[in-house]
């Protein structure tokens, strides 16, 4: 599957509860976030009748990572993603009505660059290995 947070958030689907239940089946992955205004939909719905030219007027619009969802959801979602199995890219989508794609480039890559682990995950062992203080220090992460 492609998995795109976008999509879950505006469904009402959190997007770590749906990595639980469909992680080895992620093919690839989008990085794209969701402005949710929540008055707007208790008043109308997530399903809004307003087209898509009248984005100010939505009860939800696609948004450049960290403008719909704080910095802290997508260094979560980095690590659900790691914990589902999934290593492969992020896709940046630049589908926020109010920057310009450019804009979006940048902001999503600076987020992702503080979101993003700079080392591959160690193994599966390697925490209790610290719990049972055991030398650690000249481990590569992954063995």
């Amino acid at each position: 599957m492609n998995f795109d947070p976008s999509h879950l958030w505006w469904q009402g689907i959190d997007p770590i509860a749906m990595l639980d239940a469909v992680g080895d089946a992620i093919e690839t992955c989008h990085v794209k976030d969701a402005l949710i205004d929540g008055r707007r939909i208790a008043r109308d719905g997530a399903l809004s009748p307003r087209s898509y030219d009248r984005w100010d007027e939505r009860p939800w619009v696609f948004s450049t990572p960290g403008y719909g969802h704080s910095e802290l959801f997508w260094r979560c979602l980095v690590v659900a993603l790691r914990r589902a199995g999934y290593s492969g890219t992020l896709s940046i989508e630049c589908e926020d009505p109010f920057l310009s794609p450019d804009d979006t480039l940048d902001k999503s890559v600076d987020v992702l660059r503080r979101a993003l682990p700079e080392q591959p995950a160690p193994g599966v062992d390697w925490a209790s290995r610290v719990a049972f203080k055991e030398d650690v220090s000249g481990l590569v992460p992954g063995e």
